[in-house]
């Protein structure tokens, strides 16, 4: 928890920012903050705004939240190992909370030997807690308030995340699977939707570095 403290801030702005949204999209506050208690996954939340229409598009918003969320089968996969000793209700409850913050930081606590389960609980519970706080502040109060990337929050998670990068980096052998999957994830986003091309490069990378290891 007191790892991913630093991101309270960023997903806390986030929070706002879509419940302001989902009223302005005509979803009661209620129905917004429960979409963030069950769901947690703030991209295709917002994403899912721009297909709210009467009546609901179902399929679309299933291939939407698949396209956007499909990061977290990668997510799992390098979470195997630190997941396998634990009993499978443990294991799907701590994966509930699972976010792209925690999920970073945890791969530098196991990198650090860390194996206990509550590492990734912990630092869940403060993303989540966040979320919750500034869903529900934002479906109240969120027209009174204004755009919080104006000051500048927006920045937080990308920042988080090069660091976490840089923090897990073995040595040379890592920098060609990177630049692989930055570069394609790049030209494939001018091509196709993003999630889509971030999807692609990021697997594309990941090939290459395991060749690159074996």
């Amino acid at each position: 928890m007191r790892d991913l403290a630093g991101a309270f801030v960023a997903v806390l702005a986030f929070g706002i920012g879509f419940g302001a949204a989902a009223v302005a999209a005509n979803i009661p506050p209620l129905a917004a903050i429960a979409m963030s208690a069950f769901v947690f996954a703030g991209a295709s939340q917002y994403a899912a705004l721009d297909l709210w229409t009467a009546p609901l598009p179902l399929l679309s918003l299933a291939m939407m939240t698949l396209a956007v969320n499909a990061r977290h089968l990668i997510f799992g996969m390098t979470l195997r190992d630190y997941l396998a000793k634990h009993g499978r209700a443990s294991r799907y409850a701590a994966v509930a909370l699972l976010s792209d913050a925690n999920w970073a930081s945890t791969q530098q606590a196991i990198a650090r030997g860390e194996r206990n389960l509550g590492y990734l609980v912990g630092g869940g519970l403060v993303l989540w807690g966040a979320w919750m706080i500034g869903t529900t502040v934002g479906a109240c109060a969120g027209h009174t308030l204004g755009d919080p990337q104006r000051f500048g929050l927006d920045a937080i998670m990308p920042t988080f995340f090069v660091c976490s990068l840089i923090g897990l980096v073995r040595g040379r052998a890592d920098i060609a699977p990177w630049m692989l999957a930055a570069a394609l994830a790049s030209a494939l986003s001018l091509l196709i939707p993003s999630q889509w091309a971030i999807l692609i490069g990021a697997g594309s990378g990941a090939l290459f570095g395991v060749s690159r290891d074996e």
